[in-house]
C-alpha cells in the first residue's frame, strides 16, 4: 500500500505540474500565432494607411482610424484598441500608437509606428504635408535639373551651329576680299 500512496502522490504531483503548464503552453502557442498573423498583415495594412493618406490628404491618425475601422485582420484590432485608448482614457495618438506596437510584440510592427510618430512629430505638420512638401521638393529639383539640361543643350547647340555655319560665312564674306587682292596683286582685272 506504501507504494500506491507513493504512486498517487506522484500521479497528482505530474497533473497538477500538467495542470499548471498546460494553459501557458497554450497561451504561448496562441501568443506566437497572433505574432505571425500581425507579421504576415502587416504589408497589407501598410498599403492601405500609405493609400489611404495619400489618396484622401488625411492625416496619419485619421487615416489610421478609417484603416482600422475598414480593416480585419490582427494588426486592424490593435489599431483599433490603440484608438480605443485615445477615446476612451484620452492618452496621446503617438503614446497610444507606440504603446499598441511594443504591445504587438512584433519587431516590424514597432518599427513602423515609431517611424510614423517620428515622422508625425518631426515634421510639425502631419504626414501627408510632409509627404507632398518632399514630393514637391523632388520636382522642383528634377525641373531644375531639367533646365540646366535644356541650357547646356542650347549652348552645345548654339556652338555646333557656329561650328558648322561659320565656315560657309566666312567664305562668302572672305571670298570676294581674297579674290579682290588676288587680282590686285597679280594685276588682273576683277571682271
Amino acid at each position: 500500500s506504501g507504494v500506491d500512496v507513493g504512486f498517487a502522490v506522484v500521479l497528482v504531483g505530474a497533473v497538477a505540474l500538467l495542470g499548471y503548464r498546460l494553459p501557458l503552453i497554450s497561451v504561448r502557442r496562441r501568443a506566437e500565432a497572433r505574432k505571425r498573423e500581425i507579421y504576415v498583415s502587416l504589408p497589407f495594412f501598410a498599403a492601405q494607411l500609405a493609400n489611404r493618406i495619400m489618396g484622401t490628404g488625411r492625416r496619419l491618425s485619421d487615416a489610421m482610424r478609417v484603416v482600422a475601422e475598414e480593416g480585419d485582420g490582427p494588426l486592424h484590432q490593435e489599431v483599433a484598441h490603440a484608438f480605443r485608448l485615445i477615446d476612451l482614457q484620452g492618452y496621446p495618438f503617438a503614446q497610444a500608437l507606440l504603446h499598441v506596437g511594443r504591445s504587438t510584440g512584433v519587431q516590424a510592427v514597432m518599427d513602423l509606428f515609431t517611424l510614423l510618430v517620428y515622422a508625425e512629430n518631426r515634421a510639425g505638420m502631419g504626414l501627408v504635408a510632409t509627404l507632398l512638401g518632399a514630393s514637391k521638393e523632388a520636382s522642383e529639383n528634377l525641373r531644375y535639373s531639367l533646365e540646366a539640361a535644356k541650357g547646356r543643350a542650347v549652348i552645345r547647340g548654339t556652338v555646333m551651329a557656329i561650328a558648322f555655319e561659320m565656315p560657309p560665312i566666312m567664305m562668302s564674306a572672305l571670298l570676294p576680299v581674297g579674290i579682290s587682292l588676288g587680282v590686285n596683286l597679280l594685276g588682273m582685272p576683277w571682271f
